[in-house]
């Protein structure tokens, strides 16, 4: 069956940079999550197709750089909350010339609609090369305040680089989005991650933290059951370190179960396999996280350290060269 890789790249926007960027942030999250549900996809994810992004290269040599077929890129003006127009691009990298244009004309302060309207329009233009196929319906988001939308954006990058400032602006802007969003499932997921993790970078007790992360966890899936795998995650991560291991390790086996390429999942199996002793595994596991995500600090750290295990000591040495 035919397959392509797919990059996502920065939107260019036309407009208020301050306003629209947090909307642009969010377009290619969005973009990027719902197309790698497509069973004949590969989709570079963001950081690597951002971190490699350069304005002055052609689509060709973007291509190569990214091992992508095909390039996602577009437009954003307008004024966020009053009238956004989007415009969607399909380049293909082979000759760098655009298959597809698709503009979408989106009035009023529903971020996630525009965003699902866009990933429609993208979908369509990749549907004139090859036939997007889908197991399952892709997930449409509820509409979100804006400002609720913006604050979750922010914490999602502060957590994303760790570090106890990170960490603890990441709690309070999803402490603020909730405030202002309470029915935010992702907001809620969100922030319970940012407290599990909490007690590696503060001195707030581990006992405390789990308790509330696990409440804003419960809260989510209430909200929104999609986000079960991920709570799953969460919930087995935070089992190990309560050295809970056989619960561990099933609550991370049954979100790869129904989430094989669940990155956070991944990352947490394989931190718990290397505990265990299982090194190879734990350096499979934490190679598919890598795979979506192959310029994450975190990542690649985890990576290295997983070479260590194994004795891959230049592996290691390159990949903790590249963490830092």
């Amino acid at each position: 069956s035919e397959t392509a890789t797919v990059a996502v790249l920065p939107f260019n926007i036309n407009g208020d940079v301050a306003e629209l960027s947090y909307v642009r942030e969010g377009l290619a999250d969005y973009l990027i999550n719902q197309l790698s549900q497509a069973s004949n996809l590969q989709v570079v994810a963001k950081r690597s197709s951002f971190a490699n992004f350069d304005a002055t290269i052609d689509a060709r040599g973007l291509g190569s750089m990214l091992g992508a077929d095909y390039i996602i890129d577009g437009t954003l003006e307008g004024v966020a909350g009053q009238q956004l127009t989007a415009t969607v691009y399909l380049v293909d990298t082979d000759s760098g010339t655009n298959r597809a244009a698709r503009q979408v004309v989106w009035a009023g302060a529903d971020i996630p609609g525009l965003q699902h309207a866009l990933f429609d329009s993208a979908v369509a233009s990749l549907d004139k090369v090859l036939r997007v196929r889908f197991d399952k319906q892709p997930h449409m988001p509820g509409p979100v305040n804006p400002a609720a939308y913006r604050a979750y954006l922010e914490a999602k990058y502060q957590w994303s680089l760790r570090g106890e400032a990170r960490i603890r602006r990441a709690i309070g802007l999803l402490q603020e989005a909730i405030g202002i969003e309470p029915r935010f499932a992702e907001a809620h997921l969100a922030l319970g991650q940012a407290l599990a993790i909490e007690p590696l970078y503060t001195d707030r007790s581990v006992s405390a933290a789990f308790t509330a992360a696990r409440n804003y966890a419960a809260q989510a899936e209430a909200l929104d059951p999609i986000f079960k795998p991920d709570v799953d995650a969460l919930e087995g991560y935070m089992l190990k370190q309560e050295w809970r291991w056989p619960e561990a390790l099933a609550r991370l086996e049954r979100a790869l179960q129904a989430d094989p390429d669940n990155l956070m999942a991944n990352y947490w199996y394989s931190i718990l396999l290397s505990t265990l002793g299982r090194f190879e595994e734990a350096l499979t596991y934490i190679e598919v996280a890598h795979r979506q995500d192959p310029v994450s600090p975190f990542l690649n750290d985890r990576l290295a350290v997983a070479n260590v295990w194994l004795g891959n000591m230049e592996a290691a040495a390159a990949r903790y060269e590249l963490a830092a």
